[in-house]
């Protein structure tokens, strides 16, 4: 008895270093899927394919994909109002900005602003509706962000001083926005994983679907290939393989570890779009994105917990 409890221990502490190796591994490739959207966003975006195309193909691709799950899904009554709030701000508002924005603003500008704004918006609404305060460490970082957004845009001011560039950076605003409020609103009103996976890609289908209808699509002008990929990427790797990776790294690593790991998604955005679109980096751009990560990994690891990332409904 005394050999065999040794034994016993030591695989079970082989199981646990096997499963959170696994976890990590789960976060990296979260990370890699999060940023690479943003890059092939960006790459969708130049194409003929116009922004309403690209929710389109995502929402329609994760609909038919998510088929399935309505089997097992336990068709729970929700308030409407909360379906549709959570629903638009994940989807089509958060989506359909995010692709407009990315026609003139290059990955990295994307990266650093979307994800940037989201613990400045965060905090705000979560004042606002629930009259929660933050650290004084949070608005430390909070100010660090909007610096290092001042800094990148002003080191892009040839691209983005003009109409079609301060739009694009008021669209990547408006998105953040709407996904801090789906953040801040999947807490308060509890809305659980398999909502989001089963109603999000029903709603927004059937919210898209007219607006695409009376839009002067781009699809027929595009090429197969890039409408697949659109499609694969879109609607079936990051709306539903991401998400259950997210989950399940939140789940064995904690919600603080893996916030901390998704905020080096700008500057791996940065980096692949200097890789794959040839998208250089100017210093004062590099060092923006270098401060916005760093502000983004303090506040989620130092931070008062009255903001999670973009996956706090995972938790």
């Amino acid at each position: 008895m005394q050999k065999i409890l040794p034994m016993t221990m030591k695989s079970a502490k082989v199981n646990l270093a096997g499963s959170r190796f696994l976890s990590y591994l789960a976060c990296l490739l979260a990370i890699l899927l999060w940023s690479g959207w943003i890059v092939l966003s960006r790459h969708g975006a130049q194409t003929t394919l116009s922004a309403i195309d690209l929710s389109f193909v995502r929402f329609t691709t994760a609909l038919v994909c998510s088929i399935p799950l309505w089997f097992v899904y336990n068709w729970r009554r929700i308030p409407i109002h909360q379906l549709l709030l959570v629903s638009w701000s994940a989807g089509v508002l958060y989506t359909t900005f995010c692709f407009a924005g990315m026609v003139t603003a290059k990955a990295a500008t994307a990266g650093v602003l979307i994800n940037g704004l989201l613990p400045v918006f965060g905090a705000v609404i979560g004042y606002l509706w629930n009259r929660t305060k933050i650290s004084t460490l949070t608005g430390v970082c909070i100010l660090s962000i909007l610096l290092a957004d001042a800094m990148l845009i002003g080191g892009d001011w040839q691209k983005l001083g003009n109409p079609q560039g301060i739009m694009a950076i008021l669209l990547f605003a408006c998105a953040s926005l709407f996904f801090s409020f789906y953040a801040v609103a999947v807490k308060k009103w509890n809305v659980r994983l398999m909502d989001i996976v089963v109603w999000i890609p029903i709603i927004n289908f059937i919210t898209i679907l007219p607006f695409w209808l009376g839009s002067d699509t781009g699809i027929p002008a595009a090429s197969l290939t890039e409408v697949l990929l659109q499609a694969i990427f879109q609607g079936v790797v990051v709306t539903l393989f991401a998400g259950f990776l997210i989950a399940h790294t939140i789940k064995t690593l904690g919600p603080m570890t893996s916030t901390m790991f998704m905020a080096s998604v700008p500057g791996i955005t940065a980096l692949l779009g200097y890789i794959v679109l040839q998208e250089p980096l100017s210093s004062i751009e590099a060092i923006s994105v270098v401060i916005c990560m760093a502000a983004l990994m303090i506040n989620s690891r130092y931070g008062m917990r009255t903001f999670r990332t973009k996956n706090n409904f995972l938790k």
